[in-house]
């Protein structure tokens, strides 16, 4: 069967038999996918509920196999090898030909308007990903369908983008998103004053901690310096560990707007929990913004306004980052010039580095959220409790962006269950709409 040759594959790939293993899975694969194309048979001669079911256990049986050969090739290297298996099984049209247009808009949270307006920019949305005429594989009325379809599949497909972007295969996606859902700039602090008022902005909450580098140090303070001098965050509010307790006290006073700071001694790595705990004491009615320590925010923040009037009402933000890219020195002790940095979105669904709600969260959240801020899964974790909970969770990231700040290049690959924050996850789609 395929799970019998998907089990033998993983095996052999743990025994470092590596060619065996991509064929044993590749097997496993072929068969996976006749199996969809029974139950797609299957399910068009039975009831709703059939083939509803029928379309459930396809993705079920499929994304085993897929997944591991994909990862059989991530680990190598073979990065085109590991989306084109992807790109395979969800019968996408290559990355020229439509494949790229069709992913992008499938990680957009559903709209009901997408269908007239995915078919009416169909020609240039298909021109922005390098499309021409002649090598497309479908007509411009087809794309809100091929993107629907491709949404049912949203892991793969969401490891598809990743290869795709790290292969340089995508349109710039900011602008590719900009043609069907322009944003307006936030307002700005001489149109709108009143935007800027102090005591009715957001309270930033996050951790401060000594990391082990130095140029973690330098990109941690330059986050830290710049959330400072953003006068859309009322108050940062830093639960730190020990060691980083009297760090912050020798460099406050050294800092522009140190006034700003509420500096709480945790005294160990922070929960989840820790930082609701936190902002359900200390702030009740207040809008609360949690980052990891590497995130710093800019003037977008002021699309919230007044945030004692900002309708937050059974809402919750999580928010996909941006990435922060400067150009280095190459010297350990000098990160270059930080503040000239520009920033690039890399579009997908199953991350988030910050969170946004007004406080305070149900008692039910904190219970279910005693884990690290930082671990693998925990955004997906979070959004899940966040959604049990009643909450309405969004990722309004293009209209409220949110940088990430890393200079050193993290391999693509994947997490051991031992690292990782065990319990029922869930995606959140980017929404090209603001909410407020």
């Amino acid at each position: 069967s395929s799970v019998l040759m998907n089990n033998l594959g993983v095996t052999l790939g743990d025994l470092g038999r590596t060619q065996e293993a991509q064929a044993w899975l590749q097997r496993a694969v072929d068969a996976e996918l006749d199996l969809r194309r029974e139950s797609r048979q299957t399910a068009l001669l039975g009831t709703a509920s059939g083939r509803s079911a029928g379309a459930h256990a396809g993705r079920q049986r499929e994304s085993s196999a897929i997944y591991n050969l994909s990862n059989l090739h991530r680990d190598a290297g073979r990065f085109e090898e590991a989306a084109e298996v992807l790109r395979l099984a969800m019968d996408l049209p290559r990355a020229a030909s439509g494949g790229t247009a069709i992913a992008l808009l499938a990680l957009l949270e559903e709209r009901p308007h997408h269908n007239h307006v995915f078919t009416a920019h169909a020609q240039q949305l298909l021109a922005q990903s390098g499309v021409v005429e002649h090598d497309r594989d479908f007509a411009p009325e087809d794309l809100y369908p091929r993107v629907r379809e491709a949404s049912r599949h949203m892991p793969e497909l969401n490891s598809l983008i990743i290869f795709w972007q790290r292969l340089k295969m995508l349109p710039n996606p900011a602008e590719f998103y900009a043609t069907i859902a322009p944003l307006d700039p936030p307002p700005s602090r001489l149109a709108m004053p009143s935007f800027f008022r102090a005591e009715t902005h957001v309270h930033l909450l996050q951790q401060y901690f000594v990391p082990r580098s130095v140029s973690r140090q330098q990109e941690m303070d330059f986050c830290l310096l710049r959330n400072l001098e953003n006068p859309c965050i009322e108050e940062i509010h830093l639960l730190v560990e020990d060691d980083a307790h009297a760090l912050l006290q020798q460099r406050l006073p050294q800092l522009p707007n140190s006034h700003k700071v509420k500096v709480v001694a945790l005294g160990r790595r922070a929960t989840f929990s820790d930082m609701f705990q936190y902002s359900n004491t200390a702030l009740p009615g207040k809008v609360c913004l949690l980052a990891n320590a590497d995130i710093f925010f800019d003037d977008h923040l002021s699309r919230f306004g007044d945030t004692s009037t900002t309708s937050l009402e059974g809402r919750a933000l999580a928010l996909l980052r941006w990435e922060w890219t400067w150009t280095q020195t190459g010297d350990p002790g000098d990160p270059g010039d930080m503040a000239r940095g520009t920033a690039e979105f890399l579009p997908r669904v199953d991350s988030q580095d910050s969170w946004l709600w007004r406080s305070p969260l149900p008692q039910a959240v904190l219970e279910a959220s005693a884990f690290h801020l930082g671990l693998p899964r925990c955004d997906n974790r979070i959004a899940q409790i966040l959604f049990e909970a009643g909450y309405i969770v969004s990722n309004p990231a293009l209209a409220v962006p949110s940088f990430h700040v890393q200079s050193d290049e993290r391999p693509l690959a994947g997490y051991s269950a031992e690292s990782q924050v065990l319990g029922a996850g869930r995606n959140v789609p980017i929404t090209e709409r603001w909410l407020f």
